[in-house]
C-alpha cells in the first residue's frame, strides 16, 4: 500500500512538471488540511517517511490511478509480456469509468477551458494515466527480465562480492 502511494506521488510530480494551469496543479496535490478520512492512514505513513520530497496525491488522483491499475491487470497477464496494450486503450477505459463526473473538483474551470469535447479535466486524466502506464510498463518489463535471467550470485551477494574484490 505504501509503495502505491509513493508511485502515485511520483506520477503526480511528473505530471506537475508538464502542467501550466495552477487550478489543475492544485487539483493533483493534497495538503494536510484537505485530507479525506479514508486516506488518512496512508498519508500518515507517507508523513513518517517524508524528508520533504514526497508529494501527497489528491483523492481524485488516487482514484484515477487505482482504476488504471485495475484495468491494466485485467488487460494483461503481469507474468508475461505477450499481449500488447496501448496507453490509449487504458486511457479510454479509465475515461469510461470516470464518465462525465468532475472527479478533480474543477467545477467552472471545466467550462472555462472547454474546447469541443476536450477540457482540462480530461487532459489531466489522460496525462496521469499515460505517465502511470509508462511507469508500469517499465516495471513489468523489469520483472519479466529478472524472471527470465534468474538470480545470479553477483545479484544476491552484491556487497559481499564488492568487499571481497570478486
Amino acid at each position: 500500500m505504501f509503495q502505491f502511494y509513493i508511485c502515485v506521488g511520483w506520477v503526480v510530480r511528473k505530471v506537475l512538471n508538464k502542467l501550466l494551469c495552477t487550478t489543475c496543479r492544485y487539483a493533483c496535490v493534497c495538503t494536510p488540511m484537505t485530507q479525506t478520512p479514508e486516506y488518512t492512514g496512508a498519508y500518515q505513513l507517507i508523513k513518517l517517511r517524508n524528508n520533504g520530497g514526497l508529494v501527497l496525491p489528491s483523492a481524485a488522483v488516487v482514484k484515477v490511478i487505482t482504476n488504471a491499475e485495475r484495468h491494466l491487470r485485467q488487460l494483461s497477464d503481469l507474468n508475461k509480456i505477450t499481449r500488447k496494450i496501448s496507453a490509449l486503450q487504458l486511457t479510454t477505459l479509465v475515461l469510461l469509468d470516470c464518465g462525465s463526473e468532475d472527479i478533480f473538483g474543477l467545477g467552472d474551470h471545466i467550462y472555462d477551458t472547454a474546447v469541443g469535447i476536450h477540457h482540462h479535466g480530461t487532459t489531466l486524466l489522460r496525462s496521469l494515466v499515460s505517465t502511470y502506464f509508462t511507469l508500469r510498463q517499465h516495471h513489468i518489463a523489469r520483472l519479466h527480465t529478472l524472471q527470465l535471467q534468474g538470480t545470479s550470485l553477483r545479484q544476491s551477494l552484491t556487497k559481499t562480492i564488492l568487499f571481497k574484490g570478486q
